[in-house]
């Protein structure tokens, strides 16, 4: 009896697999973009202050020079990618008509970017909540054009090479874009993300060792490229 029970499951199995050859999930859409130029990413700042018994803290009443003293240093690195490749996978949870989906996303990405420390490379994974609308929101619809709206969290990691510090943070993340037919029949996207660091360090200005004093953010244009739609 076990014997049996194994193979009809077995059978049940094999018949689900072909099954899903047979008819993909229509509700995965796949895409790959790229950008040049418009890819500017800076990290969150951290500042530290600590000892430096080397650092000049003025004279003493005899007219000697004194050392040592509270140092504040932060770091920050920022810069502009070259060129930043990524592949986008979409799920549709949901798909209330031909021209309407709620979907989720991820999107990593690969930046050759030339950073201010002199680091190179950029990592960037966002995960999205989208709402779609007319072209390319489901393989159904007809429609000419199209788009969405989108928002989440993103994995960033700047620089990749690096002998110092590299850092390695999340932030929110905001995106949107349109969508069309080109000539040649196939679906393209012009893509704007914008990611913003949440419980950045303070950085005084008045600091002489402040170093670059930027707001955490990471923006990126890109155009996109469905794949088999």
């Amino acid at each position: 009896m076990k014997k049996i029970s194994i193979l009809i499951l077995t059978c049940l199995l094999s018949s689900t697999v072909f099954s899903q050859e047979a008819e993909p999930n229509n509700k995965i859409i796949h895409s790959w973009g790229w950008s040049a130029y418009t890819d500017i990413t800076s990290t969150p700042r951290h500042v530290t202050t600590q000892w430096d018994p080397n650092a000049y803290a003025g004279y003493d009443s005899f007219g000697n020079p004194i050392y040592g003293k509270q140092v504040t240093t932060v770091t920050q690195d920022f810069g502009y990618s070259l060129l930043t490749v990524y592949y986008k996978f979409r799920y549709n949870i949901k798909e209330p008509n031909d021209d309407r989906s709620l979907g989720i996303s991820a999107t990593p990405a690969l930046g050759f970017i030339l950073t201010y420390e002199e680091g190179v490379g950029l990592f960037n994974l966002p995960f999205q909540l989208e709402y779609a609308f007319g072209a390319g929101s489901t393989y159904s619809s007809s429609a000419d054009k199209g788009g969405y709206i989108g928002g989440g969290f993103e994995i960033s990691r700047l620089p990749l090479i690096y002998d110092g510090e590299k850092t390695t943070w999340v932030q929110p993340v905001l995106s949107t874009g349109l969508r069309y037919w080109n000539r040649k029949n196939r679906m393209r996207e012009v893509n704007l993300k914008f990611g913003f660091a949440l419980g950045n360090d303070p950085a005084p200005s008045s600091n002489p060792n402040a170093g670059i004093i930027l707001p955490p953010i990471s923006l990126r244009l890109s155009w996109c490229y469905f794949i088999a739609y």
